[in-house]
């Protein structure tokens, strides 16, 4: 039994590697310092997740309210996402952590971002594909875990990535 047991540690940190490597990897630099910037830079920055990807999303918000004034993390109870979204213009800058299993909502949500005029990031998962066109920066996180659940271990370290430059670019 510990035989297995070790052997399944060992797998998880080699696919967490892997993923956590291909994802840090492919970050064009340009794209980090131009992402870095518009979220110190915004007016307001919009954090949206939906399902798995919102407890990121809250993570993402938590760390960013400690850097700068004006983070909203949606979507909120009692609200339609239309409603929070309505204010958005071009001095703005809306994050979609949209990882696998998204709802139909994420890309209704982009599509109404980039219509009233704001920047959008998405970090997704490669099979974002379609939302992508729409984001004026896209960070894929490999999540491909061991077993039927997706790992974020990555994703986690990219966010992490971004409060920390974001951190540095303000001093």
């Amino acid at each position: 039994a510990s035989n297995n047991r070790g052997s399944i540690v060992a797998e998880q940190l080699r696919r967490d590697y892997e993923n956590l490597s291909r994802t840090l990897e492919s970050i064009d630099p340009k794209d980090l310092a131009d992402i870095v910037e518009a979220i110190a830079s915004a007016r307001q920055v919009v954090v949206i997740g939906f399902r798995n990807s919102h407890i990121l999303a809250f993570y993402f918000y938590r760390q960013l309210i400690l850097l700068r004034t004006d983070v909203r993390l949606l979507p909120t109870s009692g609200q339609t996402m239309g409603e929070d979204l309505v204010d958005l213009g071009p001095e703005d800058l809306v994050v979609l952590i949209g990882l696998r299993r998204r709802v139909a909502a994420a890309t209704k949500v982009m599509e109404l971002a980039k219509r009233l005029g704001a920047r959008c990031l998405l970090v997704a998962d490669p099979s974002a594909a379609h939302i992508r066109r729409i984001a004026t920066w896209t960070i894929t996180c490999e999540v491909r875990g061991v077993s039927a659940f997706d790992s974020y271990t990555a994703a986690i370290s990219i966010l992490n990535l971004l409060c920390t430059a974001t951190l540095r670019h303000g001093g």
